[in-house]
């Protein structure tokens, strides 16, 4: 399976990198690299490059492989994208393969997973293809990765742009915060809202003045910004609130917030499940039909004051 794999990502990238960025059929490529059998450490992949780990044992077997087996591919998988998500805060979701072959989505409320792909067959082979030829061709956000999170290897800070969205008729305000990579609050789970805190600056290596929330809580699709459970609506009712009656005590003061905006085709676009997802699952043929259906989330983030003592 790692030759196949090899062979389908240089032939992708080879082909797409020859085009001209002004080709009618050009787009955005990356090379899958695959590494050793033994590294088990996520760092060390960016937005332009995406690692695959593997493992032999049923490599050169036809038949598939029994349950105890695939729980521990499982379990291995787990505990390598829970080290992700806490090594690597700009990653949100992860795309995983399983010998027989098995494609796992690690969502926000499930793992989602093919049926199983015979690599002895020659419909296996064109199946597998077609899932390295899409990914090949994906962009950052459809690997889960959050290109409004950079980190700086020389300052040790992720530059993270932060939104505001209270003047509706207008484009939102973007700003740029600076957080340190020793003082994030980061607690990794495989499920939920995939919630991470930043202790920011407003300037590279300044002062910490704001924390800033990341967050992807479930939202209705059409109406995110009215939903009853949107956290920002809710600091900013409690901020007109107590701005007129002094309360006594200091409260959460929000400075920023918005759907998070993506690059999408040249145009800013509010990042949520459908967006990061949602393309590359739909082109991937053979989803489980006894899944449940997917909940939909939609990226927050937060600027807020003040920090406590």
């Amino acid at each position: 399976m790692q030759q196949l794999f090899d062979l389908i990502v240089h032939v992708v990238y080879d082909e797409v990198v020859q085009l001209s960025p002004t080709d009618p059929v050009w787009q955005e490529t990356r090379l899958l690299q695959s590494t050793g059998a033994f590294d088990y450490v996520p760092m060390g992949s960016d937005n332009c490059m995406v690692k695959g780990k593997w493992d032999t044992e049923w490599a050169s077997k036809g038949s598939e492989p029994s349950q105890a087996s695939l729980d521990k591919a499982g379990s291995q998988l787990v505990w390598y994208i829970l080290n992700l998500y806490t090594s690597q805060p700009n990653c949100w979701f992860a795309w995983a393969l399983i010998t027989f072959v098995y494609v796992c989505l690690f969502g926000h409320d499930h793992v989602y997973h093919t049926q199983a792909i015979n690599l002895a067959t020659l419909a296996g082979h064109q199946l597998f293809a077609q899932f390295i030829i899409c990914w090949s061709l994906a962009g950052p956000v459809q690997f889960g990765l959050d290109p409004m999170i950079m980190f700086n290897v020389t300052m040790q800070e992720w530059a993270i742009a932060c939104f505001d969205n209270t003047c509706t008729d207008e484009p939102p305000v973007q700003m740029v915060y600076y957080a340190k990579h020793s003082i994030m609050s980061i607690h990794p789970l495989l499920f939920g809202h995939h919630t991470m805190l930043f202790f920011a600056s407003a300037e590279p290596n300044g002062n910490v003045t704001v924390f800033i929330k990341d967050t992807w809580p479930i939202a209705n699709v059409d109406t995110a910004e009215d939903d009853l459970r949107n956290e920002i609506m809710l600091l900013h009712h409690i901020h007109e609130q107590f701005s007129m009656h002094d309360p006594g005590v200091p409260y959460l003061q929000i400075k920023m917030g918005s759907t998070i905006q993506q690059h999408n085709h040249d145009q800013l676009e509010k990042d949520d499940a459908t967006m990061a997802y949602g393309s590359v699952k739909a082109a991937l043929p053979l989803w489980d039909p006894e899944l449940p259906t997917q909940v939909h989330c939609v990226h927050w983030r937060m600027v807020m004051t003040p920090i406590a003592d």
